[in-house]
């Protein structure tokens, strides 16, 4: 078996560890899993042959995810991640060396989803988007650490450049794309020392870097025109 998706598939947890433990046995290569369960599977992270894996969860926490071995893993896409606590990601990195795209969207709704650092560390990686969703109307301050020295694509949106923070020097870098919260740039500080310009120091060498902000324009319409 190379390929298993299952979308709006409705099952017991029992049953979901049975589909998935049938597809390790069989080599699977490629998962993609779009399920409305409060809990990650953790049969699929102790895979030696996955290359590609996709999660959509309901709003699933990480930090339940132990003893994570994912050799083979590349590409990996998760939607509705929970870190609820700093060392749920680099512990899951850390399983998984051979890494190469990563793509997480975090749905923060309340202060128990808050992670104080959201740590992202591989010297693996070479591709990697954030995604913050704040339809819920949350306005949970939250930072983020970059630790990708392989890295050589990164886009992330809905983010404050002050939240950010990279500690080496991105050579590697190729293309970035940073997405600004709406009015982000009106509070951000000029000197030298901020987090802010020690980022996009840390960008110095990419080839090419755009930096966009959302904003929504008034448009009038006047009923008096047919």
């Amino acid at each position: 078996m190379d390929t298993l998706t299952l979308c709006n598939f409705k099952c017991s947890e029992y049953q979901l560890e049975t589909w998935i433990m049938t597809a390790i046995v069989r080599g699977i290569r490629n998962l993609y899993l779009e399920l409305k369960l409060d809990t990650i599977p953790r049969s699929f992270f102790n895979c030696k042959t996955i290359v590609d894996l996709k999660i959509d969860n309901n709003r699933a926490p990480l930090s339940a995810v132990d003893n994570v071995y994912l050799p083979s893993l590349k590409k990996f896409y998760v939607f509705n991640v929970v870190c609820e606590n700093d060392d749920a990601l680099p512990r899951f990195l850390s399983g998984c060396p051979s890494l190469e795209e990563l793509n997480m969207k975090f749905t923060f709704v309340d202060e128990h989803d808050y992670v104080d650092c959201i740590n992202i560390s591989s010297p693996t990686m070479k591709t990697l988007e954030l995604d913050i969703d704040r339809s819920s109307g949350s306005n949970i301050e939250y930072r983020i650490t970059i630790n990708a020295p392989a890295l050589r694509y990164l886009q992330v949106d809905e983010y404050a450049l002050e939240c950010i923070t990279i500690p080496i020097t991105m050579i590697s870098l190729v293309e970035a794309e940073i997405q600004l919260e709406n009015n982000s740039l009106l509070h951000l500080k000029a000197n030298y020392n901020s987090t802010v310009v020690k980022f996009l120091h840390s960008l110095r060498y990419v080839k090419c870097l755009m930096i966009s902000v959302w904003e929504f324009e008034e448009v009038c319409f006047d009923s008096s025109v047919s």
